[in-house]
Order: C-alpha cells, then sequence, then structure tokens
C-alpha cells in the first residue's frame, strides 16, 4: 500500500516535518507502532510537507488501526514537544484552538503487479533524492531523469 500524510505547513512550529527534533520523533513512532500492527514499512521518506509510505502487511484491517493510531500519535507527540503552533491566522474549525496537523485524510492507493511497485518505490526514492537535494525537482518526475539520475537514485 501506498500512503501519503499531507500535513499542513502553517501548524508546524519550524514550517516543515524534517526539523531534526519532528524526523526522530516520526521515525520512532512509526517504528514502534508498525511493530505493534504488524505492518511491515517497506519505505519511507520524510518530506517538507508529506510523508510517503510504502507499507505490507498480512491483514487489511491492520492498516485501518494503524494509520488512525500514527496520524492521531504524530499529531499529538508534535503538539506535546512544542513543534506546533497552538493558534495561526486561519481559522481552526472544526475544533477552534487546536492544532490541526493533517489538511486530508491520508492519500492510499494498493499496489497491485511488480510493475506498479518498482514504480512506486522509485517515486518515494525519488521524493527522497529531492528533498536532500541530490537530485533537482523536475515536472517530469520519473520520465525526465538521466541515466546519471538514475545511478544516483539506488546509491
Amino acid at each position: 500500500l501506498h500512503v501519503v500524510f499531507k500535513a499542513n505547513k502553517i501548524k508546524l512550529r519550524h514550517r516543515s516535518l524534517r526539523s531534526s527534533k519532528s524526523f526522530l520523533l516520526i521515525g520512532k513512532i512509526l517504528r514502534q507502532y508498525a511493530e505493534h500492527f504488524s505492518v511491515r514499512v517497506e519505505q519511507l521518506t520524510i518530506q517538507h510537507d508529506h510523508l510517503h509510505l510504502l507499507l505490507r502487511t498480512a491483514r487489511r484491517s491492520q492498516f485501518h488501526h494503524f494509520f488512525r493510531v500514527i496520524s492521531g500519535q504524530i499529531s499529538q507527540r508534535l503538539e506535546k514537544e512544542g513543534l506546533l503552533v497552538a493558534k495561526s491566522n486561519v481559522t481552526d474549525t472544526p475544533r477552534e484552538g487546536r492544532a490541526m496537523l493533517w489538511m486530508y485524510r491520508p492519500f492510499s492507493r494498493v499496489v497491485r503487479g511488480w510493475r506498479a511497485y518498482k514504480i512506486v518505490r522509485n517515486y518515494i526514492q525519488l521524493n527522497k533524492k529531492e528533498v536532500r537535494q541530490e537530485i533537482p525537482y523536475r515536472k517530469k518526475r520519473l520520465r525526465g531523469l538521466s541515466t546519471g539520475e538514475w545511478e544516483i537514485l539506488w546509491s
């Protein structure tokens, strides 16, 4: 399963999920609950305003529980650590005054077949390399990579 959690950057104190404390905390929470719910995190990349996950589990119901818990735990733990802004200029509805980290429900897509699996893995890896500025961002994404950039992608 390919999953994307989109955060509201306005709510983040450092305007990024990649600040050192946030990055470590998110990684710790994902490892902890992946083990608890028997979900294998095959690939993970933490971007400035979203998370990409490639997950695998034996039971579909485990995904639901895993998503519910990690979205809540990440939000609560970031708030507890003071990494979220409590109030902003943006009106906080429906819970006035409470920092709402996630903008939308998580995007998820079942990855079926080897070809689709390889594309998702390459896409997540490309996101990781782009955020580290090892490969420049392009609109064509995977289609626009040169031979040298394909080598960098998995190095």
